[in-house]
């Protein structure tokens, strides 16, 4: 599922925890080429480029016409979907916790309509110094991202878990630990993402 330089990478393959929103189509590696000569690391974004990421989903190719990821034409598609069950959650507590990112607060007359501009795109860029291919491996770890999120409550009148939405308490301690700020402050670079593993 790549589209040129743009991959969707799928985890999910429809059993067990993922029954109802995966499939067995899963998309865990990604391919490419680089120019022969010496390189120093890995660097990549957990993205969508603004040009790709509000358009029509019914007319997009792969990966950009799974739906599953998008959010509207406004907000465009999910970065990154993460689904969680606590296993201790309480009884009457959220079914799920999730965590959706992608961009917010896009100026744009409805919904439906590609935006102008966003004031919280979200993008991440990922830098590995020292990443050898035929060694090391990226690994995705949620853990540090919910680390101080409960994930047995849900924040009243929102969705459970963190949707990037800058009223959401639930976003607070998530978009720190991303190095994602709320509203239209400035965001840090990061690389929560990457994890190498020799």
């Amino acid at each position: 599922m790549q589209l040129g330089d743009l991959a969707l990478l799928d985890f999910g393959d429809g059993t067990a925890g993922c029954n109802g929103t995966g499939n067995a189509d899963m998309n865990t590696t990604l391919r490419g080429t680089v120019p022969e000569g010496e390189y120093e690391g890995l660097a990549f974004n957990v993205a969508v480029p603004f040009d790709q990421n509000h358009g029509d989903p019914t007319l997009a190719l792969l990966p950009l016409n799974a739906t599953g990821m998008l959010w509207n034409w406004r907000s465009g598609y999910r970065f990154v979907r993460i689904d969680m069950v606590p296993t201790d959650r309480a009884k009457d507590g959220p079914k799920g916790w999730f965590l959706h990112l992608g961009s917010t607060m896009c100026a744009a007359e409805s919904r439906t309509k590609s935006p102008s501009a966003c004031a919280n795109p979200n993008n991440m860029p990922v830098l590995l110094t020292g990443f050898d291919p035929t060694s090391n491996v990226v690994v995705i770890d949620p853990a540090p991202v919910v680390a101080g999120a409960d994930l047995r409550v849900k924040a009243p009148d929102t969705s459970p878990g963190c949707m990037s939405f800058s009223n959401d308490p639930d976003c607070v301690t998530v978009m720190q630990n991303l190095g994602t700020h709320m509203a239209t402050s400035p965001r840090r670079p990061n690389s929560w993402l990457g994890c190498v593993k020799p």
